[in-house]
């Protein structure tokens, strides 16, 4: 059952569908929003699925259409070995083909930052625009914790074992205190205060526990997959914008590797933008997800005012210039709990 940020069930509209390609029997996507409008394709991290993103497809203005499919051996989606990211880029064309999308805006998180910037490597005539999420570098995931460590995670993954799994995923994907994890005393399992939400955090951890993406040893499967991913030199060759949102609290994603995917967008074939969320751990869309909708929110109003005018939003847009005429600023209408670090037309 869906969720929102009060843990409760919605009626909101979404649709859950699966759809054939030439390369996978299924892939699982949650559908949302106008069916006429701008599509926005929402693609998680790793371990998770796309149900991490329903709390953003509800709260997105209903002028976009949000989808959120599950990758390849995540969720409800047929496994198949993943030797490279080009097979997620590959089994997201075949995607978008299906459903007969030309253009669309990719938003990508964690891992799926990484499928996104091969997607408009492998097709940059179909990308309107990228929003990068806490995503891994161009030169690769190198993660922080010890080989035991991530075999261990794998084995409680193939063994089924849901709460060594939520541990992880309390421990690195979110900031403590934050929802739907609430506050976390050390050895306990579940949070306490307003914002712990134990329905809500093991119905959107429901997905991570269907991956099947990982070996007993952290030295093969998505982990290597990751390590040897490396595009910094061929996205620099491609032309789209680049929008990036990170959290200041991420545990995942390391300060260098956000500092190489900075710098090598930050170029001057990306119009490049990124915005700081101060108060959030890896996984924004989850624990602060009004923020989060309003600073996507802000860079789809401004780059579809640009770009693909739709007349449904100039009036919005207009508000939002006029604030930032007065302002001197591009503040792309986020709140106050959000910064915009720096905001380049070119670089």
């Amino acid at each position: 059952m869906p969720w929102r940020i009060d843990g409760l069930a919605t009626d909101n509209g979404l649709t859950q569908q699966d759809i054939q390609t030439p390369g996978l029997k299924n892939i699982h996507f949650v559908e949302g929003g106008d069916a006429n409008g701008l599509p926005v394709i929402l693609l998680h991290d790793n371990l998770a699925s796309s149900r991490w993103w329903e709390a953003i497809q509800e709260g997105l203005p209903f002028r976009y259409r949000t989808l959120a499919p599950d990758l390849r051996g995540y969720g409800l989606t047929e496994y198949q070995p993943v030797t490279s990211m080009t097979d997620f880029s590959k089994d997201l064309h075949d995607f978008v083909t299906a459903l007969n999308l030309k253009s669309f805006y990719l938003v990508g998180w964690g891992m799926g930052g990484g499928v996104a910037m091969q997607y408009g490597i492998d097709h940059p005539e179909r990308i309107v625009g990228i929003c990068l999420v806490n995503s891994i570098s161009p030169k690769g995931y190198r993660p922080s914790e010890r080989y035991g460590e991530l075999d261990e995670l794998t084995r409680a993954l193939r063994g089924g074992n849901q709460a060594e799994v939520a541990t992880y995923l309390r421990q690195h994907y979110f900031q403590n205190g934050n929802f739907p994890v609430g506050d976390i005393a050390p050895g306990s399992l579940k949070g306490t205060g307003p914002n712990a939400n134990e329905e809500a955090f093991m119905y959107i951890i429901g997905g991570t526990m269907q991956a099947r993406n990982f070996s007993f040893s952290e030295q093969t499967g998505i982990f290597q997959v990751m390590r040897n991913f490396d595009i910094h030199k061929a996205v620099q060759n491609v032309k789209f914008p680049v929008n990036i949102i990170t959290s200041q609290a991420d545990r995942v994603i390391r300060p260098s590797e956000a500092k190489e995917l900075r710098e090598t967008l930050a170029n001057n074939e990306h119009r490049h933008d990124e915005l700081f969320l101060p108060q959030s751990g890896h996984s924004p869309m989850v624990e602060r997800p009004n923020d989060f909708i309003q600073a996507l929110s802000g860079y789809l109003g401004r780059f579809n005012y640009q770009q693909v005018v739709f007349p449904s939003i100039s009036e919005t847009v207009g508000r939002m210039e006029q604030q930032d005429a007065q302002t001197g600023e591009r503040g792309y209408g986020v709140s106050g709990n959000t910064q915009v670090a720096f905001n380049n037309n070119k670089r």
